[in-house]
């Protein structure tokens, strides 16, 4: 995911991955074109906004035994010229044994639905 939590409009957005991810030769076209695109560029990114892409099979990203280490380097510009460019360590070994869980329970999902059922029996 790529986002601008800056009070302004970013223009000309890069992101390159170094080396680049392990997969890249193996994705369809739509993940290949985001790649390309986070590469070469987003012409520009609203204050508050952010753009996320499926960048392939989370099993072939994470296969590897070893490290993986990739640095992220973020390039933009703002209105009065270049941001200071930011640059990241990824270790993608880091992320092999977590889970990507959403915030919450179903039991919360339903105790709010109930809620809401509840309150609408009341106005009828």
């Amino acid at each position: 995911m790529v986002g601008n939590s800056g009070p302004t409009v970013a223009e000309n957005v890069r992101v390159v991955f170094d080396p680049p991810l392990p997969f890249e030769d193996r994705v369809d076209s739509l993940t290949g074109t985001a790649l390309q695109r986070m590469q070469t560029g987003m012409s520009s990114l609203a204050p508050g906004h952010n753009l996320a892409w499926v960048l392939g099979a989370s099993a072939n990203l994470l296969e590897s035994e070893t490290a993986q280490v990739h640095s992220v380097t973020i390039e933009a510009d703002g209105p009065f010229g270049p941001i200071p460019t930011l640059e990241y360590a990824i270790n993608l070994a880091d992320f092999r044994e977590s889970q990507d869980r959403p915030a919450g329970t179903l039991h919360k999902l339903t105790r709010a639905v109930e809620g809401i059922t509840a309150e609408l029996k009341k106005r009828d």
